[in-house]
């Protein structure tokens, strides 16, 4: 059960997760490298551990999938649309912060694609539409082909009214 933050000053990112275990509350690490894609809406991170408690610690890698998915093809998306922060302060005036994650899981197929762009002001960049319901909320969720492989982002969805298939985008990982 890990929870992350993002923290950056002039010169550094760092990224803590948070966790239940009582004897290491926090792992924190320092980004390495930053790629981002200049065709896409997306960045890829190298995480360094800054100190040997992070070295020990083993996270989950989803295998990437950089072609561009069929028409027609199951995806699975997941997000957090419920998501709350409060921010409260005891008399002493020291901030405690409660994160509340609801997270949300939506199936849906490919509908059309996008290979360079949808267009060039809200999508410039490979994208995929998709009738898997998207909520405000979910975007820079990861989104799933069935063979488990991460093939996009959530980049939007459309609220619609009950009964209407839902409209919503993938940040595709292509090129």
């Amino acid at each position: 059960d890990y929870k992350g933050a993002v923290e950056a000053d002039r010169f550094n990112i760092w990224v803590v997760f948070m966790s239940n275990d009582p004897k290491q509350l926090y792992h924190v690490y320092s980004v390495g490298e930053v790629y981002i894609n200049p065709y896409s809406d997306f960045a890829l991170f190298r995480l360094v551990p800054f100190d040997k408690v992070g070295t020990n610690h083993k996270y989950f890698q989803s295998p990437l999938s950089l072609t561009i998915p069929s028409i027609g093809e199951r995806v699975t998306a997941f997000g957090y649309p419920n998501s709350k922060v409060v921010v409260r302060r005891d008399h002493a005036g020291t901030a405690h912060i409660e994160v509340n994650d609801e997270p949300s899981v939506s199936v849906g197929e490919i509908k059309e694609i996008y290979p360079e762009k949808r267009d060039n002001l809200f999508m410039p960049f490979p994208s995929a539409l998709t009738n898997a319901r998207l909520d405000g909320g979910m975007s820079g969720g990861p989104v799933f082909n069935d063979e488990g492989r991460l093939i996009g982002l959530v980049c939007s969805g459309y609220d619609l009214t009950e009964g209407e298939e839902p409209i919503s985008y993938i940040a595709l990982l292509w090129p």
